[in-house]
């Protein structure tokens, strides 16, 4: 049955002469009006876990670059990437966990070493890094044959805090001179 047959059944019959226009459809309920699209792609603001502090973010950015996500308006989650690169760093960080049998509550002892994290500081990215790391990565750009301040340079720290950590016996008004 068409729309059209629809109509014809529910259209009020004619209560006068032949050639008298029926009476209008009256609706009993508003149409439905689809959302504008203005209100669909509006972008949402932005959640914190979701922010560029999160362990996944350096990933998730690298991944949408890669895919060239940032082409298509509104499909970032916050400022990194898009939601579905979100979901793939998310649940590929998972799988590691458990397929390593790493448990997240485990505290990590304070001389354990990111190697990944310490080759990308030393190269001179920003990458948080743990005091025990940021020591062993001066002693490694020293070692390089580094100076203190290009390794301050290169770690986005202060030239006195690589003294001091190269130097460990002066005093710091020493090492600030």
């Amino acid at each position: 049955m068409t729309t059209n047959n629809v109509l014809a059944f529910t259209r009020p019959t004619p209560s006068g002469p032949p050639h008298a226009k029926p009476a209008p459809l009256r609706l009993l309920r508003p149409p439905f009006e689809p959302p504008r699209p203005a209100e669909v792609c509006a972008p949402t603001p932005e959640p914190d876990h979701f922010a560029a502090a999160h362990p996944l973010a350096e990933v998730v950015r690298r991944r949408c670059r890669e895919l060239d996500h940032s082409a298509l308006p509104g499909r970032h989650v916050g400022p990194v990437g898009c939601g579905q690169c979100w979901e793939a760093a998310i649940r590929a960080d998972e799988r590691f966990v458990v397929e390593y049998d790493l448990d997240d509550a485990a505290p990590v002892p304070a001389d354990d070493l990111d190697e990944i994290a310490l080759e990308r500081a030393m190269r001179g990215e920003r990458v948080p890094l743990t005091e025990y790391e940021r020591t062993i990565a001066i002693h490694r750009l020293r070692a390089a044959g580094l100076t203190v301040h290009q390794i301050a340079k290169r770690l986005h720290v202060g030239a006195a805090r690589v003294g001091a950590v190269l130097n460990p016996d002066l005093p710091s008004a020493a090492l600030a001179a």
